[in-house]
């Protein structure tokens, strides 16, 4: 047996699902077809339209860039700790 066996219950049948489509009108069946993908493709439009906006990092200097005014310069930072303390490898 495989993993896949699990994956022929009626839930998992494409035709199932498109079943009660076929007891209308073709004409009808293609527009509501035509409906459901206007739906779906307003839909992801509407998401990918209203998606949260987020800052954007800064533009911080290397530490060569010492001339350059179109970025943050980092303030150096004392440290608490010594330089070599820690935990022994």
């Amino acid at each position: 047996m495989n993993a896949l066996f699990h994956y022929h219950g009626p839930e998992y049948d494409v035709t199932a699902v498109y079943q009660p489509l076929w007891f209308v009108a073709p004409p009808l069946r293609l527009a509501i077809l035509a409906v459901l993908v206007v739906i779906g493709a307003v839909a992801c439009t509407a998401v990918w339209v209203a998606e949260p906006t987020y800052v954007p990092s800064p533009n911080i200097c290397r530490a060569d860039e010492i001339t350059r005014t179109d970025c943050i310069h980092p303030t150096p930072t004392v440290s608490l700790w010594p330089v070599g303390s820690g935990v022994t490898r």
